[in-house]
């Protein structure tokens, strides 16, 4: 899960990179440049977190339908599976 995470946020950063890099002078000379490092850490930092949350839950989300759709099913003598364990 964590090396998923770390491509998608990996490729954001590259694009982000692109980006500053292709923008104008211009905007080079007006910007401090502490500020947009700062800008790009923070806001990639948080879509990391990000990221990493939505990919955990969304796997555990579902393994937990999975499992609830298999303990649902009868079996063949028409019970329900956790009857068998009484």
């Amino acid at each position: 899960m964590s090396s998923i995470g770390a491509k998608i946020v990996r490729s954001i950063r590259q694009e982000v990179y692109g980006k500053v890099i292709s923008l104008p002078l211009s905007f080079h000379s007006h910007t401090s440049s502490g500020v947009v490092v700062s800008k790009m850490l923070n806001d990639v930092g948080i879509l990391q977190g990000t990221v990493g949350f939505t990919i955990k839950d969304f796997i555990v989300e579902i393994a937990t339908v999975y499992r609830a759709g298999r303990g649902s099913r009868f079996t063949a003598n028409g019970t329900s599976p956790c009857y068998r364990l009484l």
